[in-house]
């Protein structure tokens, strides 16, 4: 038995659970681990809030007080943990004073309501094709003024934006389908700067494909998935080691990547 099922049986027998080894493969059945860690996340929802407590996003609110839906990343959004790969190069994108952030793929609303905190005047466009995670957004943000709420993404749509906002900030995860970028020109995005989750196993060959298209406009560089140190979080210290990893978890693939591509001159 591996190390890491080891661990987790230790922490998962006496809920009444226990990993195992799928039919066909030598990986841990995520599903059990997930379910586990999303209940611990839930219980430490009264302790840490409903607020960023630590990270640039320090003091924006991540989920709605009142709300039941506590996934299995609430406490490394609360700690300023989630997503720590692409961080700077956000804070780098609104340095660069962009006209409005357009954000495709909201999910539940947290970049937009973190951006909100941080520049309650920047228009924000968000882009979310689930009707629960819409709904979840627009109950995060409220009915600020400044906010546009779209569905699916188009080329139609992009351009529109882009054309009232050239040096738009652009954060992009919609799974696979980050495609879209490359039925546009190039220079539709000339002025904007770009943070795209990559997703090679729904479109292989993505990230060599947007690095070529935006090769003549944009400095192009690859950020991967790397680790964390639940340590320096006096927050869970009251966890053994194990469950320190896996409550900062995000439960990625084995491999995960995000382009930024910045534009070569000047936005403005």
């Amino acid at each position: 038995m591996g190390l890491f099922r080891s661990a987790a049986n230790a922490l998962l027998k006496p809920l009444g659970y226990t990993v195992i080894k799928t039919s066909n493969s030598t990986k841990t059945n995520r599903s059990i681990v997930y379910k586990h860690v999303s209940a611990i996340n839930a219980a430490l929802l009264q302790k840490l809030g409903h607020d960023a407590l630590k990270g640039p996003f320090k003091g924006a609110r991540i989920i709605e007080p009142g709300s039941t839906q506590v996934g299995a990343d609430y406490v490394s959004r609360v700690l300023g943990e989630y997503e720590l790969e692409i961080q700077a190069a956000i804070m780098n994108g609104l340095d660069g004073s962009p006209d409005a952030v357009i954000n495709v793929g909201t999910s539940d609303g947290y970049y937009l309501s973190c951006i909100q905190h941080l520049h309650p005047k920047l228009p924000l466009i968000g882009y979310e094709i689930n009707a629960d995670a819409k709904a979840a957004c627009k109950q995060l943000l409220g009915v600020a003024s400044n906010i546009i709420m779209k569905g699916a993404v188009d080329c139609n749509g992009l351009l529109e934006d882009l054309t009232a906002y050239p040096s738009s900030l652009i954060i992009m995860d919609i799974e696979g389908h980050e495609t879209i970028l490359k039925e546009l020109d190039p220079s539709t995005f000339a002025k904007a700067t770009l943070i795209i989750e990559l997703h090679e196993p729904l479109a292989p060959g993505i990230t060599d494909q947007l690095a070529t298209h935006f090769a003549s406009t944009h400095a192009i560089e690859v950020l991967e998935q790397a680790g964390r140190n639940p340590f320096k979080h006096k927050e869970l210290s009251e966890f053994d080691s194990s469950e320190k990893f896996l409550v900062l978890c995000e439960f990625r693939g084995a491999h995960q990547s995000w382009m930024v591509a910045t534009p070569n001159h000047s936005p403005k």
